[in-house]
């Protein structure tokens, strides 16, 4: 049976929302960010998609 990934965990941080996501479907590996580094996130998707196709060739 294969694992599900963990849910997103939604919180704050010096009272600024942050969202928590996990890496490889793992609930140890994790990282959090905040509303400017997910926009930038956002608005570039393709470059960070051809950037982790690149990165794993």
């Amino acid at each position: 049976m294969k694992n599900r990934k963990p849910e997103a965990q939604i919180g704050e941080y010096k009272d600024s929302p942050v969202i928590t996501i996990f890496i490889n479907d793992n609930d140890i590996f994790k990282f959090t960010f905040g509303i400017g580094k997910a926009e930038a996130i956002i608005n570039y998707p393709d470059e960070t998609k051809s950037f982790k196709n690149k990165s794993i060739n």
